[in-house]
């Protein structure tokens, strides 16, 4: 008995001896662990907030009028909305920026230099750094959706009739697609694309400029602007067709889709359907001096109803189009519907125009902006998505 107390003795301060040599070591590590997982979240945080930024920042690329300072401002804003382990990020300090326009990138850089550790400061290890990167591109897509029920003809140049020669069709000109002769190359002479640029007057990109939305009459119908009313999925006539202008069809339209059209005289549905359209936000009118919507009764401009997203289809297909012939869209690109245009060139909100009588002008509208789209395996240069690439 007393032999084996001696063993038991001699083991159990033996048990004391290692755990006096290997808790410290054991605490260290766990220690570790700790501190390791709270910059692992810090790092999620950080990685957050980058990717918030970016992709807030590329969103720029979708304006009436891209600008590289809304672009970083907006990255760096949304950055600031962000916090890491509770203090909110130093958007001057924390935050790098890079605006890649040719690329319709952004990209930000977000670091902390100095994360409090909580037990690793008794190994002398006070703090530690932590980064993170993100890309967002405002990518070329192809499908979109609340498409509305009209169809236009990209822009060519009829250089044979061009009377001013600024690129552009104008109302006092009398433009007809020819194969072999007028240019087209999309997207060099299409919407969006800064052909008509340097022209007078002046526009960046086409955005802003105004565009005559009027339904062809017989064979009158390769002008610039005309428009074919479409028959989109659920449509099953006429009033459908003119409730389309202010209701949003929840189908998705690709670019290379065949939509069929709307087939007979839809100008009095047409009309009905702009008023409708116009009613929605009746004060608001396109500003040339920010190239934006004023008066708007929507808190973003973008979202008054009078901003209708229409298909652009290949003026090639002009010349063999008829009533029942369908379009193929190449692009989509959004316009702002102004109201009807006088014979002295002013603007009313009325289809009964004090012109003649009963003249009901043509409807004009303004090119806006990009389509903000998803998906598809064809893309077009108006039709762009907001995603993170790195």
């Amino acid at each position: 008995m007393t032999r084996s107390r001696r063993l038991f003795g001699r083991r159990r301060g033996s048990i004391l001896a290692f755990a006096a040599v290997f808790l410290p070591a054991t605490l260290g590590v766990m220690a570790l662990g700790i501190d390791l997982g709270m910059l692992f979240h810090s790092r999620i945080q950080a990685q957050r907030a980058a990717d918030a930024a970016a992709l807030a920042g590329a969103s720029a690329y979708l304006e009436t009028t891209f600008s590289s300072t809304v672009a970083e401002d907006r990255a760096r804003e949304f950055a600031a909305l962000n916090d890491i382990r509770g203090t909110l990020i130093d958007p001057d300090a924390e935050v790098f920026v890079e605006v890649r326009p040719a690329q319709f990138e952004v990209y930000v850089h977000v670091q902390r230099d100095s994360i409090p550790t909580w037990f690793a400061r008794f190994l002398g290890i006070t703090s530690n750094r932590v980064s993170a990167d993100a890309t967002a591109q405002a990518a070329e897509a192809g499908t979109v959706n609340c498409l509305r029920p009209l169809a236009i003809p990209d822009y060519w140049h009829d250089p044979d009739n061009d009377a001013n020669g600024n690129r552009a069709w104008d109302y006092d000109e009398d433009w007809e697609y020819t194969n072999g002769t007028d240019n087209y190359t999309q997207p060099v002479t299409g919407f969006g694309t800064d052909y008509r640029d340097a022209t007078a007057p002046p526009y960046v990109a086409d955005r802003g400029r105004r565009v005559i939305l009027k339904q062809p009459q017989g064979n009158a119908g390769q002008v610039p602007g005309w428009f074919y009313p479409l028959r989109l999925d659920g449509n099953s006539g006429a009033d459908d067709y003119a409730d389309s202008f202010t209701e949003c069809e929840e189908h998705p339209y690709s670019i290379g889709d065949t939509i069929p059209p709307e087939n007979g005289a839809m100008v009095g549905k047409t009309i009905d359907g702009v008023l409708d359209a116009i009613a929605t936000d009746p004060a608001a009118q396109y500003d040339p001096g920010t190239g934006t919507i004023i008066n708007s009764a929507e808190a973003d401009w973008r979202d008054s109803g009078r901003m209708l997203l229409l298909a652009i289809f290949d003026p090639r297909q002009l010349p063999g189009m008829g009533g029942s012939t369908p379009i193929i869209p190449n692009n989509f690109g959004y316009f702002f519907i102004e109201g009807f245009m006088r014979q002295d060139g002013t603007i009313c909100q009325t289809d009964k125009c004090a012109d003649q009588g009963n003249y009901k002008g043509p409807v004009v509208g303004r090119f806006m902006y990009y389509a903000e789209g998803f998906g598809g395996d064809t893309t077009g240069s108006l039709v762009r998505q907001l995603r993170l690439v790195d």
